[in-house]
Parts: structure tokens; sequence; C-alpha cells
């Protein structure tokens, strides 16, 4: 295939399906296809969930769906790290599209220990600055505090824990309407929302990096310019007039 636009399809196959030519799933789970954009409905004989509002090459969608088969195979340990970790990675690159070129924003992002070193920075930043929606923002966070659960878990964490599958039950990506889906598996809910997470900030980068930021002026230098007041007087009209100086002793001898 040559480097045609592509649109993304989320196809959530039930148990009894059988696995398509694309790529199979495990039970219950997603997977991604990739249609062609000029397409008005999806390939024949093959249902759909949801259809990504931002175009992309056909090469990624098949990186995304290769992402998301090897994504089901994890553990789940292993699940809810490496999809967090996509996402932290699409926070930190939408910041970076978004924030002035130079030292200071490799500085602010790249060191471990800086001041935009966390995700959760990372996200509250991507938020206020328009970056994220709050849908976004809350879902993001969710799958953080997920994430951290196995990370500061030594052994034994599931996400049939109590902690780890009562925020499972708090996400709110949108679920499949019909079909034989697992909706209340804290395991589906925590791979749908990462999965729904991961097509909406995917090219989040791109679209940013068209507003990037630019350093601007907003005071003329001449404003905070040492200046003689016997030389150069206020301009008339302009009031008050901070200045700042020694005050020149009077001469006595000029009275």
């Amino acid at each position: 295939m040559n480097d045609r636009l592509y649109l993304l399809a989320i196809r959530f196959k039930p148990a009894t399906s059988p696995p398509h030519r694309t790529g199979g799933c495990l039970e219950g789970g997603p997977s991604i296809i990739p249609l062609a954009r000029d397409c008005k409905r999806p390939i024949a004989g093959i249902p759909h969930r949801r259809v990504s509002s931002v175009d992309m090459l056909l090469s990624t969608a098949e990186d995304l769906a290769a992402f998301v088969s090897e994504l089901q195979k994890e553990s789940d340990r292993g699940l809810a790290l490496v999809g967090a970790a996509l996402i932290d990675e699409k926070l930190k690159e939408t910041l970076r599209a978004f924030f002035v070129e130079g030292k200071v924003a490799s500085k602010l992002l790249d060191q471990g220990n800086g001041t935009l070193g966390s995700m959760s920075t990372r996200i509250d930043l991507c938020n206020v600055l328009g970056l994220l929606d709050d849908y976004e923002r809350r879902e993001i966070d969710l799958l953080r505090k997920i994430r951290n659960e196995f990370a500061h878990s030594i052994h034994g964490l599931t996400f049939k824990s109590g902690r780890v599958a009562g925020l499972c039950s708090s996400l709110t990506s949108e679920l499949p309407a019909d079909g034989d889906y697992p909706l209340t598996d804290p395991r589906f809910r925590y791979t749908n929302a990462t999965v729904c997470i991961i097509l909406r900030v995917y090219h989040r980068p791109d679209w940013v990096a068209l507003e990037r930021r630019k350093v601007k002026s907003w005071v003329d230098n001449d404003a905070t310019k040492w200046q003689s007041l016997e030389r150069d007087t206020p301009p008339p009209g302009i009031s008050p007039v901070m200045a700042i100086g020694r005050l020149r002793r009077r001469d006595p001898r000029a009275d």
C-alpha cells in the first residue's frame, strides 16, 4: 500500500467471532481495522464501534493495530504499565510541540527530575493549556493511578484486586452497547479506555505543533531604560511616571 490517508475504526469482537485477517484479539477485546479514507461505510461484514476524527497513514494504523494486539497479550501488570507509557509519551510530545523551541523545553521535559518529569504534572499542564479536554484529563489520570498501583506493588496484584477494580469502574470511555462483552470486567474496561485515549492523543502533537508558541516581546525595551529627566522628559499626557534615582543636592549659592 502507498501513503494514502486512512481512518481508524475500532471493532469490538465477541468471543464467538472468528479472527479477521487483519489480526485477531483476545476474547472480548478491541481490535483496530484500517479503513480507506474515502469509504463511507466499514468493510463489508465487519462491525465497528467508532471511527477516530483524525486521519492517519495506513502504516500508522497498522502500527497501532499491532500495538493493541500485543497489549492484550500482556500480563495485568504489563498491560497497565505499557498502555500508560505510550499515553505519557504522547503527552510529553504534545507539550514539546506547543512550547517555544529550544534548550529550556528540553530541560523541562527530558530531565527525569525536571519540572515536568512526572505524568501527573504533564496531564495537568496539558489540560490548563487547552491541549487536553476535561474528559481526557480525568480518564488519563485514572489510567495513571491504575498504573501506579501496579508499579508500586511487588507481586500478586491483578485487575480484580479491590483498589484497581474500583478505579477501573470509574473509567468513563464509551463501552460497546451490543454484543456479548465483559463490560464490568476491570481488565476489559482498562483496555477499552487505553485504546480510546491513544486514538484521541496519538496525533495530538502534530495538531498542536500548528499552534506552537513563539517568543513575544510584551514591553518595549525603552520602557525600562535609564533616562535623564533633564534631557528626556515624559511625553505630555503620560501620568503617572515612576522615577528612580539620586536626588541632586541643591547648591545654596544658587539662592
